[in-house]
């Protein structure tokens, strides 16, 4: 017997019993045997959205932005209900190669990075003329435990919920940490786990009409993250000798997995991934001789890229938007939001800051788009000789994403 019949009988088997073993009332059991089904779906990650073009150096994308590593399956029936049972809730684990903790499972093998993109076979759901398939990746299984707790509807049973219910799901982005009292830019900004989501509505059937097969099933997934790629350019005429660097104001920590019309609104008052590109005369707390990663001066010419992830988020004017915070002369540190002369700041958004105000969420960040910002750093003195405005800090090029400021 071939492995996928095998696996078919297995689960059929296992939908008999609980059939004997369950009451009708039980919440969890399956009404007719004759309904599962075992459609194939395609699986993979979306590329992210670019929103700028720019001439500086581009970074590479990071493996960390693109595998599933596992991967959480919810069912939905006609009218959006969900209970949680072996044919409606999945659970798959691309690093041990298991599906509800079992091997062997159609194609699913154990992996050492994850996949980016594969196909779900013989794997059991309930058939339907129009249901919805959610998929979430890269969380932990005690996650969607503690989700179906939280989330279940009032006075309803663990494991019942409403797709509207679940649109309301969010999750904390869990950032790399970095060791108190060292300076480490590889992770600063990065995260643990890259959650992605996507879904499918429609026929969930393993036998249908040419026009709906089961390989028409289509599921590409798209990063809750938005991505910032930093390039900040000396463009100052000299050399910099005095502590540079930055970090962001505004930064969201969590998101929706499913796409709707609001964000999560973002965090106030707590700076995040201090970056320093020179240290000038003081050295770097935690930047030891062993390193030494930032140097003492930022040449003329020279350019620092560095990316970030933040939740993507709705921002309703500018007070709110998620902005990066540059410092000159004096030192950095994250939870420090204070504005100065000595600092300045200036707004991550959709669109160009000068139609921000025009464009329903102007100032917000969208989920899986990577922007690239190009930071132009030039003297604040020359530019009045050159009949500039003395008195502005920050000026926007043609462009979205180039941006020159001006240094005192």
């Amino acid at each position: 017997m071939k492995m996928i019949h095998y696996n078919r009988w297995l689960a059929c088997m296992a939908v008999a019993l609980l059939l004997a073993a369950c009451t009708a009332d039980d919440e969890y059991a399956v009404k007719d045997e004759s309904t599962v089904v075992y459609p194939e779906i395609h699986l993979g990650v979306s590329d992210m959205t670019m929103t700028a073009v720019s001439r500086a150096a581009d970074p590479m994308s990071p493996d960390e932005e693109k595998y599933i590593e596992t991967l959480a399956v919810f069912e939905f029936d006609n009218e959006g209900m969900h209970i949680k049972g072996p044919t409606t809730y999945h659970f798959i684990d691309f690093l041990a190669g298991t599906v509800d903790g079992s091997s062997g499972v159609g194609d699913i093998q154990k992996t050492e990075f994850g996949v980016v993109e594969t196909t779900l076979k013989d794997i059991a759901f309930e058939k339907y003329t129009g249901g919805t398939i959610c998929l979430v990746a890269n969380v932990l299984e005690d996650s969607v435990l503690a989700f179906y707790e939280k989330y279940r509807e009032p006075e309803q049973t663990y494991g019942r919920m409403t797709l509207d219910k679940f649109k309301t799901w969010t999750l904390p982005f869990q950032y790399k940490e970095i060791p108190k009292g060292t300076y480490n830019e590889s992770t600063a900004g990065h995260l643990e786990d890259m959650y992605m989501f996507g879904y499918y509505e429609g026929p969930i059937d393993s036998e249908s009409d040419e026009s709906s097969k089961p390989e028409n099933i289509r599921v590409d997934l798209g990063r809750l993250a938005s991505r910032l790629d930093i390039t900040v350019v000396n463009e100052t005429g000299g050399d910099l000798d005095k502590r540079l660097g930055y970090h962001f104001d505004n930064v969201c920590k969590s998101a929706y997995f499913f796409p709707i019309k609001m964000g999560v609104p973002p965090t106030f008052g707590a700076g995040q991934t201090r970056t320093v590109i020179c240290s000038g005369d003081e050295p770097v707390e935690g930047d030891t001789e062993e390193y030494k990663i930032v140097p003492r001066t930022f040449k003329n010419g020279a350019s620092h890229t560095r990316y970030f992830y933040v939740a993507a988020h709705s921002a309703k004017g500018e007070e709110d938007a998620t902005k990066l915070h540059l410092f000159y002369d004096r030192k950095i540190v994250d939870d420090d939001t204070t504005d100065d002369s000595k600092s300045i700041r200036v707004p991550m958004c959709n669109v160009h800051p000068s139609e921000a105000d025009k464009v329903t969420n102007g100032y917000s960040l969208s989920r899986n788009t990577r922007y690239h910002f190009t930071i132009r750093l030039r003297s604040k003195a020359a530019a009045a000789s050159e009949q500039a405005v003395a008195s502005r800090s920050v000026e926007y090029g043609e462009q979205l994403g180039d941006i020159i400021v001006y240094l005192p």
